[in-house]
């Protein structure tokens, strides 16, 4: 079971599967669970998918258990600044929902601020990382330059067509992909050379061996996309 939640998510790019087999693991009090969680759990959407399954009984189990928890405490500490951030997007549960769980000791004070920041608890302002600085002024209408942030924190925002621009730019393939509407109601394709700079990026041969991308991923974005949607993207899903 282990060797086949690593395959599974490793080679098969899979989302639900791996989680799934490490809730087995992990009902079953297996040894095996911590080194296979070690490369199954590589992002904070893999994270919160198998703290999802756990508590939802379908492995035999509804409360983590010490050795999971433990092993959870352990990726959250260890995990950078733009891991947390790629990790807080996202609900059901949400990374919050997750630190608040397992209650995870912060190894110096900007991941104490962090932390407290995440689950809307008081936090030290200077303690907190630039990138969250910049975030939160912008947040507050201080500031309008986008920080490094996953986009998703932003869009609640109201922001200029100039700043969506500069949203897509930075998007990862996946998301990009994920957004093309979002990006025509915003009129950011109302500039010739973002529709360019779009197509191409939808086409790059590297960018999309980086995503692991499914071909039925590309046809249903080209399915959703809406009858305004420029030539050239579409063309560029074809």
């Amino acid at each position: 079971l282990a060797k086949l939640a690593v395959y599974s998510r490793e080679q098969g790019a899979m989302k639900d599967m791996p989680a799934l087999l490490l809730a087995v693991l992990a009902a079953r009090q297996s040894a095996f669970l911590a080194p296979a969680f070690a490369r199954v759990v590589d992002n904070g959407k893999m994270l919160r998918n198998f703290v999802q399954i756990v508590r939802s009984g379908v492995a035999g189990r509804k409360s983590l258990g010490t050795r999971p928890k433990r092993l959870i405490q352990q990726w959250l500490a260890e995990a950078s600044t733009a891991k947390l951030l790629n990790a807080s997007v996202g609900n059901n549960p949400s990374l919050a929902d997750v630190v608040k769980m397992v209650h995870p000791q912060p190894k110096d004070a900007e991941q104490a601020a962090i932390f407290a920041w995440l689950i809307g608890k008081p936090f030290d302002v200077n303690a907190l990382p630039q990138v969250i600085q910049a975030y939160e002024l912008v947040k507050r209408g201080v500031s309008a330059e986008l920080p490094d942030v996953p986009f998703q924190m932003l869009t609640h925002l109201n922001l200029s067509t100039r700043q969506w621009a500069d949203i897509a730019r930075n998007m990862g393939w996946q998301a990009l992909r994920i957004n093309l509407n979002t990006l025509l109601r915003h009129e950011v394709f109302h500039d010739a050379n973002m529709v360019d700079f779009v197509a191409k990026r939808l086409q790059d041969e590297t960018s999309i061996r980086k995503a692991k991308a499914f071909p039925y991923q590309l046809l249903m974005a080209f399915q959703a996309a809406q009858k305004e949607m420029p030539a050239p993207i579409t063309d560029a899903l074809q």
